[in-house]
């Protein structure tokens, strides 16, 4: 069976995300075949990339109370590096990202389970990714499964509050058991 960690980051954080994640599915199922990649290198070539893929777990940060746009990834990237010349970005975030990817997503017959994730700030009122990443991932088909879920960033550039990286390892291991034999297809989660 194989996994597929896909996500876009901008600072670092929801990469580092992806990878507990994907290091949780990885723990829980040791037979599992886990690979993380960020969106620049699945979005031009979905077809192949998800092609026998069992389980696509898909995030990004919040932008503007949901998904990034090109147009909220280059405005913020401009503004950061004004601001903080010196700051590091993930190589990939000038890319494309998770809404491109959406817009490329090949129709799949429902065998395909999928799960989303976001970075978010704590705030109530900065919204949230997860949501509409996991309605476009039903409409190209696949099963979602599990609540889609955030984890929190301190600031814009992060870092991650304490306990998000535990937490998203937990929810990895949580979403490879859907894939266990014994457990029907869809299964709910918890993972909030």
């Amino acid at each position: 069976m194989r996994a597929l960690v896909v996500y876009e980051s901008l600072f670092g954080n929801t990469h580092t995300v992806a990878e507990a994640v994907a290091s949780g599915m990885a723990q829980a199922r040791p037979d599992l075949d886990v690979r993380c990649l960020p969106v620049a290198k699945v979005a031009g070539a979905a077809d192949t990339a998800l092609g026998d893929v069992d389980l696509l777990v898909v995030g990004c940060p919040t932008h503007a109370l949901g998904m990034s746009s090109v147009r909220s990834r280059a405005g913020q990237l401009a503004k950061d590096r004004a601001q903080n010349p010196e700051r590091r970005h993930d190589p990939d975030a000038a890319g494309p990202g998770v809404r491109e990817l959406m817009a490329v997503l090949p129709r799949r017959t429902p065998s395909l389970r999928a799960a989303a994730f976001d970075t978010r700030l704590a705030s109530w009122f900065s919204g949230g990714a997860a949501g509409r990443i996991a309605r476009g991932l039903r409409r190209a088909g696949a099963v979602v499964v599990g609540r889609p879920t955030g984890f929190i960033v301190e600031g814009m550039a992060g870092p991650l509050a304490d306990g998000e990286l535990e937490r998203a390892r937990a929810w990895g291991g949580e979403l490879a058991a859907v894939l266990a034999a014994d457990r029907p297809a869809g299964s709910e989660l918890t993972g909030g």
